[in-house]
């Protein structure tokens, strides 16, 4: 059995957050404190989390009033291992 590291569950937490609230093609924004809200994840350890998935391209962070965090791509393209990778480095 495979356990998670708090990063890597918050990780996809957060990813399953954003793919629910698709509409249609365009995907929904949420700032980290919505999420962190949402689920009770402690706020600085999502906005890390949410900060190394931006950098790797899984999420688009976006500035300003109506800001937050958004899918980079498809959800369908997402697998829970490249999030896994990308918050834990390699399992194997």
């Amino acid at each position: 059995m495979l356990k998670l590291t708090k990063k890597a569950d918050y990780g996809l937490i957060a990813l399953r957050h954003l793919a629910a609230g698709r509409a249609g093609t365009s995907s929904i924004s949420a700032s980290a404190k919505d999420i962190s809200e949402a689920y009770r994840i402690p706020l600085p350890l999502l906005s890390k989390v949410l900060q190394k998935m931006a950098k790797a391209g899984l999420l688009i962070s976006e500035q300003g009033t109506n800001g937050g965090y958004r899918l980079g791509r498809d959800p369908h393209e997402i697998s829970a291992l490249e999030v896994i990778r990308t918050l834990d480095g390699p399992i194997i």
